[in-house]
């Protein structure tokens, strides 16, 4: 049944396209309001600031970020769902909110994928396993071993509950028969603050602000979930190369804005994105995330990539009881 709602959507967002669209007078006929529903300092939110900022020179209107975090994300998500779709409130979020969150909640305030129109493509990046040194343990094996030799001990932080890290998290335990403490947070940055003060012992995050403590030796870099290694962590294996399978992930970081804004609208978000994603500041930025740089994408492609995100996680909505 989802797979069919997300296919709906792809189709309705590709024959919306063809239509013809009148273009408003003016837009944006105000300010810009970019939601983020997570908490200040993570990958969202540096890349809603930075494009907000360009966006703001290209375009002559304020793009003002405004942070909604809570329930894995549906709390800002539906407030922009439910907002006037003119183009002046837009979402900037991970594609788990259409790819995940259909699969962890039953009821859902919004329907993402009737309620919301994919605008851009924003990039994507692997979220890497790291530890506290002060635990030891510098390989997956040792850490699976460790989980298994006092089952419920190991503590692993998370970004809250449903994202990402804690979606991870349950992934490896079912992957590799362990059972382990998830300690939540508001967000990537606390999360990774905890770890690196050995709150906690392991951690999924996100590589933008790990790298730095990577390079320090206050983390350790376990290993990247993700298809291929990264080219901002050399020598760090893939989880599948440290010897576990099934945990080839990928996150997407997309622009949203409420179902119903004009096409024109959108096609015009899309193309000055696209263009501020080349500009040679915009690059240091993805790699200071250590991200990928978005690819020369429409909304359309955007729509297939969110169908192709979740068809890779109903294996895992089968293996394992995922709820918010």
């Amino acid at each position: 049944m989802l797979l069919k709602i997300f296919s709906t959507f792809a189709l309705a967002v590709s024959v919306a396209s063809t239509a013809h669209a009148q273009q408003p007078a003016k837009y944006p006929s105000g300010p810009v309001k970019i939601v983020v529903p997570w908490g200040a300092g993570g990958v969202s939110d540096a890349l809603a600031r930075k494009f907000g900022e360009e966006l703001s020179k290209r375009i002559g209107q304020p793009f003002i970020v405004e942070n909604r975090p809570g329930a894995a994300g549906n709390i800002g998500s539906d407030y922009v769902a439910k907002s006037k779709p003119d183009g002046l409130t837009l979402l900037l979020t991970a594609d788990t909110i259409f790819t995940i969150n259909p699969l962890l909640y039953d009821k859902m305030p919004f329907d993402p994928a009737k309620d919301l129109a994919p605008v851009a493509m924003m990039g994507n990046m692997p979220l890497v396993l790291v530890t506290n040194p002060a635990t030891k343990l510098k390989t997956l094996p040792e850490i699976i071993a460790a989980a298994k030799a006092k089952p419920g001990q190991l503590t692993f932080g998370t970004s809250g509950p449903g994202s990402p890290s804690a979606l991870l998290n349950e992934l490896l335990q079912h992957r590799a028969g362990i059972t382990v403490n998830q300690i939540p947070y508001q967000g990537n940055a606390p999360s990774v603050t905890s770890i690196v003060a050995g709150d906690t012992n392991v951690l999924f995050a996100a590589l933008a602000g790990t790298t730095q403590f990577i390079q320090s030796g206050k983390l350790q870099a376990i290993a990247l979930a993700s298809p291929t290694p990264w080219p901002t962590l050399p020598g760090v294996p893939t989880i599948r190369e440290a010897g576990l399978a099934g945990m080839d992930i990928e996150f997407w970081q997309l622009f949203f804005a409420p179902a119903g804004t004009p096409l024109a609208v959108i096609h015009t978000l899309n193309e000055e994105i696209r263009k501020i994603a080349q500009m040679e500041s915009i690059r240091k930025l993805y790699e200071q995330l250590g991200m990928v740089p978005p690819p020369d994408a429409t909304p359309e492609d955007a729509a297939r990539r969110l169908q192709d995100g979740h068809r890779s996680w109903q294996e895992l909505a089968k293996a394992v009881n995922l709820r918010g």
